[in-house]
């Protein structure tokens, strides 16, 4: 990871491909999950991932 330090923003929508049987767990879980593999060695990084159910707020 080449990047130049800072903090950095990214939107949109995490999409992968399911099996026919899905375990437990959501998109930002299996995100959070690779993420954490790639970054295993640093220490200097952290990742926070969002997500909404589309109904959040008062109703």
């Amino acid at each position: 990871m080449g990047a130049d330090p800072g903090i950095y923003v990214c939107g949109g929508e995490t999409t992968l491909r399911l099996p026919p049987h899905p375990g437990r767990g959501g998109r930002h879980q299996h995100l959070a999950l690779a993420a954490a593999s790639e970054l295993v060695e640093r220490t200097d990084c952290w990742l926070l991932c969002i997500s909404s159910d589309g109904t959040d707020g008062p109703p």
